[in-house]
């Protein structure tokens, strides 16, 4: 099964059967964040949330707001991933060093990190989900 759908594969989309050990910690992340994923690009997912890091803005507007803008509260990251996440992103380690305790606990920090990280893997799901969608609408086409 894995990366196809009627003959065409593309490279990176993994389905639920395909997860990998190696796939580590993104492959919780997608579980947890939407667990009703049927399809990811891991490698572009995993690009996407080590960005948030190298991006600054979005802590400072964290910061400035009273709470965690859209934070589900049946989002949270076991501690394992925190640490590998940690262990993957020197950015993300150092961010967290500048800000914690300082300017926010470390519920709160990884509170508004994980609100972030979980509003761009619906974001990652939904955009794979209507590629997903857009070809087989094609397929369809060409087969009438």
């Amino acid at each position: 099964m894995g990366n196809t759908s009627h003959g065409y594969k593309r490279p990176g989309v993994r389905e639920l059967d395909d997860v990998d050990v190696a796939d580590e910690p993104w492959t919780t992340i997608i579980e947890l964040a939407a667990p009703h994923a049927r399809r990811w690009d891991v490698m572009s997912l995993r690009d996407e949330i080590l960005s948030l890091s190298g991006e600054s803005s979005w802590i400072h507007e964290e910061l400035a707001s009273p709470s965690p803008s859209g934070v589900s509260e049946t989002f949270v990251l076991p501690t394992e991933c925190l640490v590998q996440l940690l262990e993957e992103d020197e950015r993300l380690a150092k961010l967290r060093f500048d800000i914690v305790p300082r300017k926010l606990s470390e519920d709160e920090f990884w509170a508004r990190y994980c609100s972030r990280v979980s509003s761009l893997v619906r974001n990652h799901v939904e955009r794979i989900a209507e590629a997903h969608k857009s070809r087989e609408t094609i397929l369809i086409e060409k087969k009438a």
